[in-house]
């Protein structure tokens, strides 16, 4: 006769390797790529080159620049806008037909980061130049000297997703020909960073908020959206979720 006792063992023991196979095999199974960390897994040195296009009721205009992220996802960089406004405020009066250009250096400071939220501050000082083609128009040309400040929260939602949302407050003080207050505001900011390659990424932005300008130029609302590509080199475009 059989060995009640024995086959009762046998049997627990065949039953406990059926169940356990799958989870040996599930824990055994490597992560896929997408599952790594947060941003920390692209840290350190890396360079990034962007263009993009920008419209709205000030006007419109093309843009290029280039960031260097550093160790802890610091960034520095440099941008150029030039556009077309159909009006603007030199020296307290109204100009049309305005060529601008405009240069920032961006500064970007993440104060935290985790697998699903970055948050960062953000300053980018800078000039902007506007040329007015207004015929009999006396004074034709306007320096400003800009700084924009901001907070911003980038939610991780997707490997292949990021969401932006913030505000950032533009500053201009118009050095020539008169020294005054140019803009001063608040802005809300949001828009999505979407990766579609190991090196390439697109973004898109939309910025909505109250302007104040220089005297006879009453307060007013300005709305903009941004899009444009971004090229990464010595990173993977999805560990560089920031903009």
């Amino acid at each position: 006769m059989l060995d009640t006792t024995s086959s009762w063992r046998t049997a627990t023991l065949a039953a406990a390797l059926v169940l356990g196979a799958p989870a040996v095999t599930m824990a055994a199974e490597p992560a896929p790529p997408n599952a790594v960390a947060d941003s920390d897994a692209g840290d350190g040195l890396a360079h990034a080159l962007t263009i993009g296009a920008r419209v709205g009721n000030p006007g419109y205009g093309a843009l290029l620049g280039y960031r260097l992220r550093l160790r802890h996802g610091i960034g520095v960089g440099l941008e150029v806008e030039a556009g077309y406004a159909p009006r603007a405020y030199i020296g307290g009066h109204l100009a049309h037909d305005d060529a601008v250009l405009r240069a920032r250096a961006p500064l970007f400071f993440p104060v935290f980061r985790s697998r699903r939220l970055t948050m960062a501050l953000g300053f980018a000082p800078g000039v902007r130049m506007i040329r007015s083609a207004s015929p009999g128009f006396a004074r034709r040309r306007g320096v400003s000297i800009t700084a924009d400040v901001g907070a911003f929260a980038y939610v991780h939602a997707h490997p292949r997703l990021t969401w932006l949302v913030g505000f950032e407050l533009p500053v201009g003080i118009q050095i020539d020909p008169i020294t005054d207050i140019d803009t001063l505001g608040t802005l809300l900011v949001t828009g999505p960073v979407v990766p579609l390659g190991d090196r390439l990424s697109w973004y898109a932005t939309l910025e909505g908020g109250g302007l104040y300008g220089s005297d006879g130029d009453a307060g007013k609302f300005l709305v903009r959206g941004t899009t444009g590509l971004r090229v990464v080199l010595g990173a993977s475009a999805r560990h560089w979720r920031a903009l």
